[in-house]
């Protein structure tokens, strides 16, 4: 099955999908690219429990990278994400394997090039040379966890308070509080998720303790930021 989707229910198109080749997807290895983003770590997140709850589908979330936001890490952190850093068995072990956020020829993940994935979910423009057995591209979402979180609601499931605030950050992160890119369904997403997640929690990923360092560096950079013309910069050293 060949499917790229950019209709208005893509979150029913993936529901179908799972329905129709549960058997085949488990267990299923779940690939972010190797800088994890909130919408990546949300989505991968979403697709997961779905994967699980409706099909008793066994999920494993990966990448390859590191966390590098301290926003990222109080994420995984507080709301206890259940991912791994791949391992080298990890894509010969799983029978079946979905990328979240990206696809193999964007070379910011580590999934192997010459495999085909069975599932990707994207927001991001499709790349011509990208193929699955199932593709919800759709770059009219602000967010790949606007297209989850559809499908959650779709679902019928209970959808827990820490994955509610997972996405609801996921999808404020990635359109910068709903100013970028967000559209009518983002938006719409966003307030079901921020209505029944954690506040507080929210805040708190949101505003992150820092350490001592960070102020040092911060301190740094203004005093040596620089205007030409419309333009402001500063050099930092390595």
């Amino acid at each position: 099955m060949m499917s790229e989707t950019t209709q208005s229910d893509p979150g029913m198109q993936l529901l179908a999908f799972l329905k129709q080749k549960a058997t085949s997807l488990g267990p299923m290895l779940i690939v972010m690219h190797d800088q994890p983003d909130p919408d990546s770590l949300a989505s991968a997140w979403a697709l997961s429990h779905l994967a699980g709850k409706l099909h008793g589908i066994r999920c494993k979330i990966v990448y390859g990278g590191t966390l590098s936001r301290t926003e990222n890490r109080e994420m995984v952190r507080v709301l206890k994400i259940p991912i791994k850093v791949i391992e080298d068995g990890d894509f010969a072990d799983f029978k079946a394997t979905a990328l979240v956020d990206t696809q193999p020829p964007f070379k910011n993940n580590s999934y192997p090039a010459r495999k085909k994935p069975d599932i990707i979910i994207d927001h991001h423009k499709r790349d011509k040379r990208t193929q699955a057995d199932f593709l919800i591209i759709d770059k009219d979402f602000g967010a790949t966890s606007t297209i989850l979180t559809e499908a959650l609601i779709a679902s019928g499931l209970a959808i827990p308070s820490g994955l509610a605030t997972a996405l609801a950050y996921g999808i404020s992160s990635e359109t910068q509080n709903l100013a970028r890119e967000a559209r009518r369904r983002d938006i719409e997403a966003y307030l079901m998720m921020h209505s029944i997640c954690q506040v507080k929690l929210l805040a708190h990923i949101e505003n992150p303790p820092r350490p001592m360092a960070f102020f040092w560096v911060l301190h740094e950079a203004l005093s040596k930021t620089f205007v030409c013309k419309r333009t402001i910069g500063v050099h930092l050293r390595k």
